[in-house]
């Protein structure tokens, strides 16, 4: 809708486009008897005004409730939640606002032909406004291998349903908000929406502007490649033009921070020209005043976890735009200046040196590199999903570049994540090891891309063993559901593309299963904050569906079936497996002793067994206490075809399950019944009982929820 004008006498056509035009509003053609005329700021908007009446003016009644004045904040709000919701308050009550640092581009194109190809005008002023896309087909791209485990579409497969839902009301939500103008166009995607019952209408409250995104731009593009449908990159391009104009500041800028490292600490940091300035949350206006040191006080590269210079490099290959280039070799020089750096190098530039991270040595302290720094400063979940955003960055930027500085940065920030010799093979945060927590892998919707990109950029020849001591750890940790990832369960994805263990599979099954319930329409207005709020369905429907559903298919097609059920999940009570005659029985056992305590047919302790234990960690613990270091085993238990036929019962002192049993028949696995033993709704249990003079007694705290059935 206006983004072309044509204007032609009876000597020439001269046409105009504008990309983007009334998305970009206020913008304006105007024609005169000689002139014809692209107003990027159309006098019709009134000045341009980047201070607090100016914004005020911008965001009108409907942004003063729901925004400026927002009432929606229940409770006592901590000095750092309160940046959440109203970061800017501060610098727009005392006037700090100006917009300063903002380069906004535009592109435009102007067609100039006799008056008789005035046709041929039109036809480019549409072609410039709606360019054609040219680009492999997403079958060709994912073959490629470039992309990791991503399947491509068009495919057969139900749950590319939840994709396309979860990204169209997203797109509509942000439309009928009206995420456009001049400085906001291409800011999304968001996902903090309410409903009005008064207006009858969705509308973003504050948090829309925090961009916790999780990476979610990385997925627009990933999914733009592995399908060529134009939806993606219509969303996916006008963000990567936004993080180059608005979210890059382009001139020197100061911003002032309250608190560092969990305590109070006035400090003035600096925005040097070419880094990534989060947009506050008071909308554009530069980023004046942030909370905790480690959220805003780092340089943006690292401290914008919802960024990957993956999108930007891949914005850059399918456009040639240089503005693209530009922050690339920004970020190239700025990790390249800290390649060999550690806290008592001497030639630490002044914008590193200020860094909250940075600390140099105390007397008698061993001097840190300078990942280690970044890495210790924020040692805890919310740290990590910063770090690995970092990490996953470097080896990307390696990727583009192949400069052997960075090359060495790259080594220096694996060194700093990477533990080869510990039973997950990498670093553990606060929240990933005793006394609190179990030293198992957490956060892998941030640490599997990061292995990953650095493996594939690298060739490290540690990273084989890494990778499989990493996954084989995600399935001890919970092997019923692998629910460790916490953003999303992409990691199976990976686990399996590295592996090829069936194991994973059925993970993934059931998360795949989980999510397609956002595949369905809302049933009410007020179901799409639920269906798009922070960070659950958006990021783990984009993130994990496109490459989860490439593992099945990928096992589909190598004749690998998904593994069924364990036969038995916790149960603190004796568990009898049955062995058939000449017939090896091997099982494989997961609970909380380090040894087994197994009887025979004979009613005697069997001793002719052959166990294979590992020990791992687990979140997962017992009901009624933690071990000691969260520490959990898995068995594989072997009784050799020549040992007699019958019940082998094991009897655990702690909670003891089934995963695994080679002998599937219905009576293969018996649990002694007068214990306790759980049943979750929908699941079912065989009791075998012999002929009873006396009624059967079950007792149950939900007693009308059981169904019995002879």
């Amino acid at each position: 809708m206006g983004e072309w004008m044509q204007v032609t006498d009876n000597r020439a056509a001269v046409t105009g486009s504008l990309r983007w035009f009334w998305q970009q509003f206020p913008k304006q053609w105007e024609v005169t008897q000689d002139e014809m005329i692209l107003h990027l700021w159309s006098p019709r908007g009134g000045p341009l005004d980047f201070g607090a009446d100016g914004l005020r003016s911008f965001f009108g009644d409907a942004g003063k409730k729901s925004i400026l004045e927002w009432d929606g904040v229940r409770g006592t709000l901590s000095p750092i939640s309160r940046f959440f919701y109203f970061a800017g308050h501060g610098a727009l009550e005392r006037g700090e606002v100006n917009g300063k640092g903002i380069n906004k581009h535009h592109e435009f194109y102007l067609h100039v032909a006799a008056a008789d190809q005035a046709a041929v005008g039109q036809e480019y002023g549409q072609l410039a406004a709606r360019p054609p896309l040219a680009l492999a087909t997403g079958k060709w791209n994912c073959s490629t291998d470039v992309f990791g485990p991503l399947a491509s579409r068009p495919n057969d497969s139900r749950y590319e349903a939840i994709v396309d839902r979860i990204f169209d009301l997203g797109r509509d939500a942000q439309d009928s908000f009206g995420d456009y103008g001049w400085w906001v166009f291409g800011s999304g995607p968001h996902y903090s929406y309410q409903w009005d019952e008064d207006e009858q209408r969705h509308y973003a409250d504050p948090r829309r502007f925090e961009y916790h995104t999780y990476q979610k731009e990385t997925q627009l593009w990933w999914n733009y490649l592995r399908s060529g449908e134009r939806k993606f990159f219509e969303w996916a391009l006008p963000s990567e033009n936004h993080w180059v104009d608005i979210a890059v500041t382009h001139a020197p800028m100061e911003y002032r921070c309250d608190w560092r490292g969990g305590f109070p600490q006035q400090q003035t940091l600096h925005f040097r020209p070419g880094d990534w300035s989060i947009d506050s949350a008071m909308h554009y206006v530069r980023q004046r005043d942030s909370a905790e040191a480690w959220l805003r006080g780092g340089s943006q590269f690292w401290a914008s976890y919802h960024r990957t210079l993956e999108t930007t490099a891949m914005a850059y290959y399918l456009t040639g735009d240089e503005r693209f280039n530009d922050v690339l070799n920004y970020w190239r020089d700025y990790w390249s200046d800290l390649a060999g750096k550690t806290s008592a190098s001497p030639d630490v530039k002044p914008w590193h040196r200020e860094q909250p991270w940075f600390v140099a040595p105390g007397p008698n302290e061993a001097a840190k590199s300078w990942a280690e720094m970044i890495r210790d400063y924020a040692p805890f979940t919310s740290g990590l999903r910063h770090q690995m955003t970092q990490f996953f960055n470097l080896a990307t930027l390696y990727e583009h570049t192949w400069d052997p500085t960075i090359g060495q940065a790259l080594r220096e920030c694996a060194d700093a994540y990477l533990d080869p010799d510990h039973r997950i093979g990498v670093w553990r945060t606060q929240e990933n090891g005793p006394p609190n927590h179990a030293d198992a892998p957490r956060l892998c919707h941030y640490w599997a891309p990061a292995l990953w990109k650095y493996a594939r950029a690298t060739g490290d020849p540690r990273m084989p063993a890494v990778l499989r001591g990493y996954f084989d750890a995600c399935y001890a940790a919970d092997p019923f559901y692998e629910d460790v990832g916490q953003y999303s369960q992409v990691h199976l994805a990976y686990a399996y593309y590295y592996t090829r263990d069936p194991r994973h599979l059925r993970a993934a099954q059931i998360e795949l299963n989980r999510l397609l319930p956002n595949a369905e329409p809302l049933a009410k207005p007020e179901d799409l904050g639920p269906r798009l709020y922070n960070p659950y369905a958006p990021i783990r429907a984009l993130t994990a569906v496109p490459r989860l559903t490439w593992a099945l298919d990928a096992a589909l097609a190598e004749g690998v079936k998904v593994p069924p059920q364990p036969p038995l999940k916790l149960q603190r009570s004796a568990i009898a497996l049955r062995k058939h005659a000449d017939r090896e029985l091997v099982a494989r056992l997961w609970g909380y002793d380090r040894r087994l305590h197994v009887i025979g047919p004979d009613g005697q302790k069997f001793r002719d067994i052959g166990v294979v234990t590992k020990q791992y960690s687990t979140d997962l613990q017992p009901f009624d206490r933690n071990q000691r270091n969260f520490e959990v085993y898995l068995h594989k238990v072997t009784i050799p075809a020549n040992a007699p036929a019958g019940y082998y019962v094991f009897a655990p002192k702690l909670d003891l399950a089934v995963l695994e049993i080679n002998d599937s028949v219905a009576s293969g696995v018996l649990v002694n019944a007068t214990a306790p033993i759980a049943v979750d709704p929908g699941e079912s249990c065989r009791l075998a009982a012999a002929p009873m003079r006396e009624p059967l007694q079950l007792a149950s705290a939900m007693p009308k929820a059981i169904q019995i059935v002879d």
